[in-house]
């Protein structure tokens, strides 16, 4: 039984360009697209549309998370005492470095 949240819950019309079609016969003429978009072969287009879908959301979820963490990461050089620790960490890590290679 497929989870809750993989269960259709609306069929709306969705409008397709010709290169939309193109793409996606594309794909339905590809056996290793198809894998990768885990619909079976001779699937219906609105699975296939389906699997498109998803594969975007996707991709788009992927991006946003790319962009939060950057501005994350750009809000932690912007403050002192993180760029203090930072600091502290890349020296550490630079004695151990010059430790060990003078032991060898």
């Amino acid at each position: 039984m497929p989870a809750e949240t993989d269960r259709p819950v609306k069929r709306p019309s969705v409008p397709l360009t010709h290169r939309d079609l193109r793409d996606l016969e594309l794909i339905r003429n590809s056996p290793e697209a198809m894998r990768a978009a885990g619909v079976p072969e001779g699937a219906s287009e609105a699975a296939l549309l389906s699997a498109a879908l998803r594969a975007g959301l996707e991709r788009l979820r992927e991006v946003a998370e790319d962009a939060g963490y950057a501005a994350l990461a750009a809000s932690y050089r912007g403050d002192p005492q993180e760029q203090a620790v930072e600091g502290a960490m890349r020296r550490r890590a630079a004695s151990r470095r010059f430790q060990a290679d003078a032991q060898s």
